[in-house]
């Protein structure tokens, strides 16, 4: 009963979305005998958004929830033969725990599901991170010494045509195109 009442981080991990109270809660019957009486909270998953176009059920579903509460009951059914010391009365119980077993492993395999997806969703939005990262930094990373040797190329050319053009040989940069006096800080490059 301690176990299928495991909490994590304070809240019930089988209680569906009523993770502040205990999912099951043990009765007794006239002999003082326990027994899985009640399962409380609420029977359906709350979902939670894992990327922008996903989500998930991260908690147990109310089927997941009785065939748990079922188990403990067999268990218990088994406590009881054992007592009797009828191994006829042990036999009546080894099918329903077979069951009890398959369910839980298809329970576990839905668990291992759901982290699998939580994972494979994490995994995608760091890769996702690192690649706008990358794209980021490549378009605001400037080549300075490039940047700079185009420039001078430029502006050679385009003072040689000035001056060319004009023999009247005044500043030159009043006869530059606008950008190149702008980029140059205003100071024409000489």
């Amino acid at each position: 009963m301690q176990l299928a009442n495991t909490q994590l981080r304070g809240n019930y991990l089988f209680a569906g979305t009523a993770v502040d109270q205990p999912p099951f809660v043990a009765t007794r019957d006239a002999k003082r005998q326990h027994h899985v009486g009640q399962i409380c909270g609420q029977q359906h998953p709350g979902r939670v958004q894992i990327s922008s176009t996903a989500s998930i059920a991260p908690g147990s579903s109310g089927a997941a929830n009785q065939g748990l509460a079922d188990f403990l009951n067999h268990l218990v059914q088994l406590r009881d033969a054992l007592n009797t010391g009828v191994s006829t009365n042990v036999s009546a119980v080894q099918p329903a725990l077979v069951n009890d077993e398959n369910n839980l492993v298809s329970g576990l395999s839905e668990y291992g599901a759901v982290q699998l997806r939580i994972e494979i969703s994490q995994s995608q939005q760091t890769d996702r991170l690192d690649d706008i990262d990358k794209l980021v930094s490549t378009e605001t990373d400037v080549d300075l010494p490039t940047t700079i040797t185009k420039l001078n190329q430029a502006f050679r050319r385009l003072s040689g045509r000035v001056a060319v053009d004009h023999q009247d040989h005044g500043h030159v940069a009043a006869r530059l195109p606008a950008e190149l006096v702008i980029v140059a800080g205003g100071i024409p490059f000489c």
